[in-house]
This record gives C-alpha cells, structure tokens and sequence, in this order.
C-alpha cells in the first residue's frame, strides 16, 4: 500500500473547487449566449418597430 501524503478530503476539495469552476465558467457561456440572443431579439423588435413607423410616415404623406 502507498502512504496517502495529503489530507483526507483534499481530493473532494479539489473536486468540488474544479466543480465550481466549471460551473461558474458555464454560467458565464449560458449568461454570454443569453445576452446574444436578447440582442437578437431586441434588434428585430426595434426592427419591426422601424418598420411600421416608415409605413405610419408613408401613409400620413399620401393623406397630408
């Protein structure tokens, strides 16, 4: 049998350090990914926005 140099424990310790890592680091690529895509979303509402205005502005020079 090999004789255990480090504490016991100091692998969970490890582990759940690595474990907290990843997940903070996924956290950030999920929030990253989120705002992407709410700025996807944002531009095609203001889009959208834009267009009804140019047709609002259209057919009040047809009618003035």
């Amino acid at each position: 049998m090999s004789a255990q140099t480090s504490e016991p424990g100091a692998d969970d310790d490890e582990w759940g350090s690595s474990a907290i890592g990843d997940a903070f680091e996924t956290l950030d690529d999920e929030l990253a990914s989120a705002q992407r895509e709410a700025s996807g979303a944002r531009e095609i509402a203001l889009s959208r926005s834009r267009d009804l205005l140019e047709k609002v502005e259209r057919t009040l020079k047809k009618t003035a």
